[in-house]
């Protein structure tokens, strides 16, 4: 049995926040392979819960949600006192011009337009998390 000593920091917990259960379990296999914890929550409301309970590292967020939108959910982790420091990686499939800089004047730390690459996810979290 090999241990990881004592200065082995636990992975960062990175929250996926995505009603298509089938994203939430491709993103949740592309981080657990990099190492990370992964926590899922498929609705708006369930991701406030989730973030505020857990505080995960990052928050991977679709803007397309039921239960209040993506983009509702970021105002409410932007302006909570106990959520506001964590990072939100918006992804969504709307590709509009100025998307990616209208996500970030709402509070997001990185975008990403669905359908991405595996490795353009992960350069992204890295990015955001600073790994």
């Amino acid at each position: 049995m090999h241990s990881r000593g004592p200065a082995a920091a636990p992975a960062p917990k990175v929250l996926i926040v995505d009603d298509d259960k089938d994203m939430v379990a491709l993103i949740t296999l592309l981080l657990k392979e990099a190492g990370y914890r992964t926590l899922a929550a498929f609705d708006a409301m369930q991701g406030v819960m989730v973030a505020t309970r857990e505080l995960p590292a990052l928050i991977i967020l679709d803007l397309q949600l039921p239960a209040g939108g993506g983009v509702h959910m970021l105002e409410r982790l932007t302006t909570s006192m106990r959520t506001q420091e964590i990072p939100v990686l918006a992804i969504t499939a709307n590709t509009q011009k100025g998307m990616d800089e209208y996500m970030r004047r709402r509070g997001a730390a990185g975008f990403l337009a669905k359908p991405f690459e595996a490795d353009a996810l992960l350069a992204a979290v890295h990015a955001v998390l600073g790994a």
